[in-house]
């Protein structure tokens, strides 16, 4: 099928053909030959009932390779259908262009009725039926009328053999027959694709040949009217002039030329001043009649190529003057939106020209002036100052395409500072006030209930990002003109950081605000006239946005990094967004990580807001944190901050013993000692029940447990486990002549053999536990500092407020106020104290 022509073919499909192809280069209809390929593909069946083993055997369990009958095969059901056509071309084997050719249902039965060519069936596999594949091949002949668009219209044979005829035709006198073609191929010059070139030339050739001006007219009609100007060379104008004369000529292309409806007929003008041979005052008489024409008639532009033309030609006669009577009111009337980037080029253009050779006559400046300006005025009408554009972006090779709208500022900007540049001061402040209305009304409407229905995130999106670049851009245009608009921008600003404000709002709740964003936010503002107000406008927009504390910590520590650079701007608002952090920032356990996340919250806001708020946040923040009064919460995470607080005071060159500091770690000290330690157990109780338990004599197993668990100081309960009712009765009977009922609770558990429980009374626990909390308390202190640091802390209320911790060597020293340690003062730990040698552990009473 790779050579397909009508040559190709032989018998009786090559006399079909070549009668087919007569016809149609007489009467003029479409003809060519092509391949189509038809594939049928569905679950076949054949005659036996056993199983295949492969491809193409015989049915049953025989192993020998044997090729398999598949004619015998057939669809089950109908099978699926596929079909295309191939290899479309003329004739003469040259390549038509149509990829929407279908075949249809008839002409798929039509193929099919012919049989196959091939067939492919890969017997049963498992329990599935066997695949057939049948695949249908044939040369066709395709038929279409001329006016079809079958080949993009330009298969017409009846062209061709008009073409073959007269290229063959070499008599001086036109036949009847020869006139046809003529006529005919004048009609169809324009559609030809390959051979247009030549049929040109055929027709002027043989227009002369015979001598025929009016077969020469209808040819320059319709290869300038249908193919353009430029195909009418200027060869062939010389031939036309010695064989019909001048007045032929003229008469012929005055209404081609006064019709055309291309601008290019200008320049096609001016070029029949080559024609030398034709009398010079009649040629120029004629070319001035039409340039006068055409220039008063400018036609729709489709490039600034010809707007420079025209307008170079204008000013030749009376220069900028005439082209503001004769070609400004064309341009303005032709003008739109669709090619205001042609009449943009123009501008730039003319204003070029003009810069480079400026006039020193008045009348001629002013006139350039005017039109400069009234082109300029009519380009702004024609752009969208919120211009955007839409890119496609995948997030994979095989996912779908999503369209993102973003703004373009660089028309905006590009607009006004032509309009500066070009002298336009009071039209790039118009622009500039469009701006800022059109921004202000987004702004406005994004407060209001109905702003979703009014407003999509792609157009608000597109406002914003324009808006946000135009500041920056413009302003230092507006500068170098030595304009102030300081107030326009100033309300733009506010707008754009109102919406942008209003487009983080509409953000899912509780979406973190990236700190870039912030940033690039903050570095908006810079500059402006109202950028104090701005940055107020930013706080209370990021206070009204739903609370997440990753966006305030990123937004607090973002300000914090500019205070440095303006105290009194941002320093304000640093404070004001630190005790909002202080009051709700996360300082207690999570439910996941419990005590560990509490210390690190807590001294991660410690932290944040001392640096950014000092003591005034900083209280609010401790506050919060000493507000739990549970035993593990002061052991695990209130102590442990104390290491903390000292670390905090040094980095900020704070004394210890100066608040807020000082009152952190007297508060911390205070509710250990008021909730771990407790008050002191009853000393007369205490010595009693050692008393007693010193006098227990019987020394058999379960009184030797029950001893020693009432000797230990970290056991508040034990268990004899299945002792036995006799031994349960006996340790029942011996505590109830050495312990009061008072010190001791006891529980038989009725399980065979029986169990005992035994309990301490609260104030008997507590007092086995009074010696190691009282070390654990001087440890806590000993992580404070050494005893003359604790003394400057505590001050007069020394003895009163740590007397329980307090050794006998330490209240013996008078308190007196001692000046205040340097911060980094390494704390002295006290020496241990000599261990009790009894079981028992004692009151400290030092």
């Amino acid at each position: 099928m790779a050579n397909l022509s009508a040559s190709a073919l032989k018998g009786k499909d090559a006399h079909i053909i070549a009668v087919l192809d007569t016809l149609a280069k007489e009467i003029g209809f479409g003809l060519g030959l092509a391949c189509m390929e038809m594939t049928e593909t569905g679950s076949g069946d054949g005659d036996g009932g056993g199983y295949s083993y492969g491809r193409r055997r015989k049915w049953g369990y025989s192993c020998e390779e044997e090729d398999e009958d598949d004619e015998d095969v057939d669809f089950v059901e109908d099978p699926e259908r596929t079909a295309s056509i191939e290899c479309f071309v003329d004739p003469d084997g040259n390549p038509i262009e149509d990829d929407d050719l279908q075949a249809d249902d008839s002409l798929h039965e039509e193929l099919k009725s012919k049989g196959h060519y091939n067939q492919e069936y890969e017997g049963y596999m498992g329990n599935y039926a066997g695949t057939l594949e049948r695949f249908y091949r044939s040369s066709i002949l395709i038929i279409w009328p001329r006016w079809s668009n079958i080949g993009g219209g330009n298969a017409d044979r009846r062209a061709t053999g008009s073409f073959e005829r007269l290229e063959a035709c070499d008599s001086d006198t036109p036949t009847a027959e020869d006139r046809s073609d003529f006529e005919y191929l004048c009609e169809v010059v324009r559609f030809m694709d390959d051979t247009q070139d030549d049929a040109i030339e055929i027709l002027f050739d043989t227009a002369v040949r015979w001598c025929d001006v009016q077969l020469w007219s209808k040819a320059v009609a319709a290869v300038c009217g249908g193919v353009g100007l430029d195909a009418f060379g200027l060869e062939h104008l010389r031939a036309g002039y010695e064989a019909f004369g001048f007045d032929a000529i003229a008469k012929t292309l005055r209404p081609i030329i006064i019709a055309s409806t291309s601008n290019g007929r200008l320049q096609f003008t001016k070029n029949l001043c080559d024609l030398q041979e034709c009398d010079a005052a009649q040629l120029n008489a004629f070319v001035d009649e039409l340039r006068t024409e055409i220039l008063a008639n400018l036609r729709p532009y489709s490039s600034a190529d010809e707007l420079q033309a025209f307008a170079t030609e204008v000013m030749t006669d009376g220069g900028a003057p005439r082209l503001r009577e004769l070609l400004l009111p064309q341009i303005q009337k032709l003008s739109g939106a669709k090619n205001a980037y042609m009449l943009d080029a123009f501008l730039d253009w003319l204003h070029g020209a003009f810069s480079a050779s400026p006039s020193a006559d008045a009348q001629e400046t002013a006139a350039l002036r005017d039109i400069i300006k009234s082109l300029l005025d009519m380009l702004v009408s024609f752009k969208e100052l919120f211009a955007s554009t839409t890119t496609q972006t995948r997030a994979h090779q095989w996912a779908q395409a999503v369209n993102t709208v973003r703004g373009d500022p660089n028309v905006a900007i590009s607009l006004i500072n032509k309009c500066l540049q070009y002298d336009n001061a009071p039209l790039a402040l118009s622009l500039l006030e469009k701006m800022v209305n059109q921004a202000l009304r987004t702004a406005t409407k994004l407060g209001t209930v109905e702003a979703p229905a009014t407003l999509s995130a792609a157009s608000t999106n597109v406002i914003l990002e324009i808006v946000v670049a135009v500041i920056p851009g413009v302003k230092p245009l507006f500068e170098a003109k030595a304009m102030d608009v300081g107030p326009q921008l100033a309300r733009m600003a506010e707008a754009a950081v109102t919406v942008k404000l209003a487009v983080l709002k509409a953000k899912a709740a509780g979406a973190v605000v990236s700190r870039e964003e912030l940033a690039s936010l903050l570095d908006f503002t810079k500059g402006l006239s109202n950028a104090n107000a701005l940055l107020g406008l930013i706080i209370v927009g990021l206070k009204s946005l739903p609370w997440n504390e990753t966006t305030w910590t990123l937004c607090l520590e973002e300000f914090h990094s500019r205070r440095a650079s303006n105290e009194a701007l941002f320093g304000p608002h640093v404070l004001e967004m630190s005790k909002l952090y202080a009051q709700k920032a996360s300082v207690q356990a999570s439910s996941y990580y419990g005590v560990a996340s509490a210390t690190a919250n807590a001294t991660k806001a410690m932290k944040l807001c001392y640096l950014t708020g000092g003591p005034e946040s900083f209280v609010i923040v401790l506050s919060r944190i000493l507000e739990p009064k549970n035993e593990n919460y002061i052991t695990n995470v209130l102590v442990p901050l104390i290491p903390e607080l000292k670390t905090l005071a040094t980095t900020h060159n704070v004394p210890l013993t100066r608040a807020p500091f000082s009152e952190a770690i007297q508060r911390i000290v205070a509710v250990w000692m008021a909730v771990v330690l407790g008050p002191q157990p009853n000393m007369a109780t205490v010595q009693d029940f050692a008393s007693r338990v010193n006098r227990w004599t019987c020394t058999c197993a379960p009184c030797t447990t029950l001893v020693q668990f009432l000797r230990a100081a970290d056991k508040d309960t034990v268990q004899l486990y299945r002792i036995g009712a006799p031994k349960v009765n006996h340790v029942r009977s011996e505590v109830s002549t050495k312990i009061p009922a008072a010190y001791l609770t006891l529980e038989t558990v009725r399980t065979s053999p029986q169990t005992l429980n035994v309990k301490k009374a609260a104030e008997i626990a507590r007092a086995g536990k009074w010696g190691s909390l009282i070390a654990q308390g001087r440890k806590v202190l000993a992580s404070i500092g050494n005893d003359a640091l604790l003394r400057s802390i505590w001050g007069p209320a020394y003895a009163t407020a740590l007397g329980p911790l307090l050794t006998q060597e330490q209240r013996a020293v008078p308190v007196r106020v001692q000046p205040a340690p340097a911060p980094v003062a390494a704390p002295r730990v006290p020496a241990k104290r000599k261990a009790d040698t009894r079981d028992v552990i004692e009151i400290d009473s030092d």
